[in-house]
């Protein structure tokens, strides 16, 4: 009887959950806009300036025909922003910003990134991630790099979970299992007493 309940219940979250796997980002293959690029096998950057133009970008094949939810986990390998200096950056998925984040003058590790936002399709099959900065560090005050490879963490991993911020009533779909379910428990209760 548990495993008809537990069948049920998972049927009725599957179809509001999707989920493709994580993706190397950034990667050997990203599009890289800093003030040397790709630095050595582990490192790209350094980043510090918008003017420039400063981002990392990947075109990412996903089987998802849109997406609500991107976990971002990535790293800052090396950091020489002067004290007090910070470098802030979007993240956007098809050109839409889905959040942002800060690099400050003594952070240097992994960071975590979990951003939930209205779905965006994808384009042919496809989805552009990207970070790009939005401020200026002035000139001789510091950059940082971000990992692409080595040990660090460099992954995307694209979800579509949205649930409609006004939707009170559950979907169809989900009633309708839910019924059967209790259908089913209900028979075999009485089919156990009888």
């Amino acid at each position: 009887m548990r495993k008809w309940v537990v069948v049920f219940a998972f049927v009725a979250v599957a179809e509001t959950l999707s989920w493709a796997g994580p993706h190397s980002f950034p990667s050997s293959s990203s599009t890289v806009v800093g003030s040397v690029g790709i630095i050595d096998g582990e490192k790209i950057g350094y980043f510090w300036s918008v003017a420039r133009g400063d981002s990392v970008e990947s075109v990412l094949a996903d089987s998802l025909p849109e997406v609500s939810h991107a976990i971002f986990d990535f790293a800052v390998p090396e950091n020489l922003l002067d004290l007090g200096v910070v470098v802030i950056w979007d993240v956007s998925v098809n050109s839409q910003v889905v959040g942002d984040f800060e690099v400050h003058d003594t952070f240097q590790g992994p960071l975590h990134l979990d951003l939930t936002f209205d779905p965006i399709a994808n384009v042919a099959g496809l989805y552009t991630v990207r970070f790009a900065v939005t401020n200026e560090v002035t000139g001789g005050e510091g950059s940082h790099a971000l990992a692409y490879g080595g040990l660090w963490p460099h992954s995307v991993e694209l979800i579509y979970d949205y649930v409609p911020p006004d939707s009170p009533i559950p979907a169809p779909a989900a009633l309708c299992l839910s019924g059967l379910g209790a259908a089913l428990i209900g028979y075999l209760r009485c089919r156990r007493v009888l």
